[in-house]
């Protein structure tokens, strides 16, 4: 057993004088190269120019404004007002339903369909003005992207009330 635990002493003294050697030698110094520096923003081209972004629409907004001026226009123009107008009434009733609602009133699904039903007129006649907008100045126009935001808000109002009052 001594002979077994001196063993074990020994070798645990080697690998323990074997280590702190090793952390004496000093490392080979290697001599280094300069290097250049690595510019990550070579291949991009930029501008001092910091004036604002335009956006991406060719449209002349004079031009914009006699198309939206023109006789022909005019009846699309009205059937948009008419939209605004139905809407603010949809939106009046369903206020008025939410209310009903809340104090439990059973009437609410009576306003609720009449709601539905004025946004449902709404989206269909702003439709209308939409495409002939579209048509007259183009799609990229800011007009036209400015309705097509309004229809999407639109459509989402309309979507809920499918859901509140079914189909």
């Amino acid at each position: 057993m001594l002979a077994a635990l001196f063993i074990l002493v020994a070798v645990t003294l080697m690998v323990v004088v074997g280590i702190m050697f090793a952390k004496r030698a000093e490392p080979e110094v290697t001599p280094e190269t300069e290097s250049t520096p690595v510019n990550p923003f070579e291949s991009m081209t930029y501008s001092d120019d910091h004036s604002p972004k335009q956006a991406n629409d060719d449209t002349d907004p004079e031009e914009v404004a006699r198309i939206l001026e023109s006789v022909e226009f005019q009846s699309k123009l009205n059937s948009w007002e008419e939209a605004q107008d139905l809407r603010g009434q949809a939106k009046v009733l369903m206020a008025e339903f939410q209310a009903l609602r809340e104090k439990g009133d059973a009437d609410w699904h009576d306003k609720a369909r009449e709601a539905k039903e004025l946004y449902e007129e709404a989206v269909q006649k702003a439709t209308v003005y939409f495409n002939e907008l579209k048509d007259a100045v183009g799609a990229d126009a800011y007009p036209t992207q400015r309705v097509e935001k309004l229809l999407v808000t639109w459509r989402r109002d309309l979507i809920g009330l499918h859901k509140t009052v079914g189909r």
